[in-house]
């Protein structure tokens, strides 16, 4: 009987430590011993095993709480601050799996601390340079505690305990608003909830309260997202604000990528106030919205509903009523847009005045150079030609020449023209690179001014 109760005692306690129920106190048993003790991984283990198909996973912070003891540097006058700091810079406590943590610090009682790093153990493990500094400030090396919490960790450390055997884990995400964009790999997919638990409880700071994953390429007509929920509420109406405008839009909907952000900073500055821009696939208006609010006149186009009517709202909340008439907005394909454009812009008056454009923007790097064809013999003989900026992708580094030429093989061919013949001065050929994917694909936007011999009539 006395074996039985000590085996019922034992599973209790067993049972007790996989559920993650703590002692109320540590009163019986040191801090040292309970720090050189195994890591009690078992709890974060099987809560990332069992819950990662449930939707309603939440992070048990407490299982993450860490007290390290460690040797600290203690003084009481402000004034020592600055000459320690020169001494045990190089000693001070880190570790990889920290996101931040205060080396520095000031509890109560008037003391300063500087931490200092796990392996030093006492006197004998500082250098004679650090001794001394310790004598000449008035300074003591003491025991201490760095209280290492759920906050102080990184994600991927997190993530490294819940989940120890899954292999390769990414926290990279993309903002949109308040919703974190994930693509994850395969093999993560089947702790999905685990993750976007994670993810939202590490960036509520920065406004996330959605968390979405990718699940498929984007292949439908208007290059949307297709997505899942995989943690917070299932809200995809977003706001958020880039370049001094203002946008909303359903992220479910349309196309957007933060990461672009710089691009279309560089394409607004680059376009003078009172120079005409079409806008082939504008989007719900990153480039379109702050152009005009800059004093161009712009065209824009979607061939997506809900990009046209977003692309709308968006105008009008950032362009008052002086502004607003420099944004026109359409639906239609893209080949069709630029056709009526020169249609109606040839049927007007004083044709010096509105036969030309200065920038025609193609932005949709899948599948942009096809659109190309458009312009050759599309106009006459007396228009203005403006600069296209197409933007496509290309496989290989970023840096080779290969994948260069590749991008240039694309608008050569749409244009039907040798590649070769794109280097020539008059077309004032750039190519630069706008980011590189998580694939090995780079994206070009190849900026160029078209040619009279090929896009003018009877030419």
């Amino acid at each position: 009987m006395k074996r039985l109760a000590q085996k019922v005692a034992t599973r209790r306690i067993l049972f007790a430590e996989v559920l993650g129920i703590r002692r109320s106190s540590r009163s019986a048993t040191s801090v040292t011993t309970l720090l050189n003790a195994p890591k009690p991984r078992a709890p974060a283990v099987l809560q990332g095993q069992m819950l990662a198909m449930d939707k309603m996973y939440k992070v048990d912070r407490s299982i993450f709480d860490e007290d390290v003891p460690l040797k600290v540097v203690e003084f009481s006058d402000s004034r020592r601050i600055q000459a320690l700091r020169q001494h045990f810079e190089g000693s001070l406590f880190s570790r990889s799996d920290l996101k931040s943590y205060p080396a520095f610090v000031k509890p109560e009682g008037g003391k300063f601390r500087f931490l200092l790093a796990e392996s030093i153990k006492g006197p004998d493990d500082l250098t004679e340079t650090q001794r001394a500094a310790l004598r000449d400030n008035d300074a003591l090396l003491i025991d201490g505690v760095a209280n290492v919490t759920f906050d102080s960790l990184t994600q991927e450390a997190i993530l490294r305990r819940l989940l120890p055997d899954v292999g390769e884990i990414t926290t990279r995400f993309e903002q949109v608003g308040h919703i974190a964009h994930v693509n994850l790999q395969p093999h993560l997919l089947p702790h999905k909830y685990v993750i976007g638990a994670v993810l939202l409880e590490k960036n509520a700071a920065l406004g996330v309260r959605t968390v979405v994953n990718k699940t498929n390429f984007i292949e439908n007509q208007f290059r949307v997202l297709p997505m899942e929920i995989i943690a917070g509420p299932d809200e995809t109406m977003v706001e958020l604000e880039e370049n001094g405008s203002k946008f909303r839009f359903d992220f479910r909907e349309v196309f957007w990528n933060s990461r672009l952000l710089n691009e279309h900073r560089r394409i607004v500055l680059m376009c003078s106030p009172g120079d005409v821009v079409w806008d082939m696939c504008a989007g719900v208006g990153p480039f379109a919205v702050p152009l005009a609010r800059r004093g161009c006149t712009v065209h824009a186009n979607d061939l997506n509903p809900a990009c046209f009517n977003y692309l709308n709202q968006n105008a009008d909340l950032n362009l008052g009523k002086r502004k607003r008439p420099n944004l026109k907005t359409y639906n239609m394909d893209g080949r069709d847009f630029i056709r009526r454009l020169v249609h109606d812009m040839e049927a007007l008056p004083n044709p010096e005045l509105h036969r030309r454009a200065h920038h025609v923007l193609i932005n949709l790097p899948a599948s942009a150079p096809e659109f190309l064809d458009v312009f050759v013999g599309l106009f006459a003989p007396d228009w203005e030609l403006p600069r296209v900026h197409c933007y496509c992708f290309a496989q290989g580094e970023e840096n080779s020449e290969a994948v260069r030429a590749a991008a240039l093989a694309k608008i050569g061919a749409a244009l039907k023209v040798d590649p070769g013949f794109l280097e020539e001065p008059a077309w004032e050929l750039e190519v630069l690179k706008v980011r590189q994917t998580a694939t090995a694909t780079t994206e070009f936007c190849v900026s160029f001014k078209l040619h009279p011999k090929i896009c003018c009539k009877d030419s």
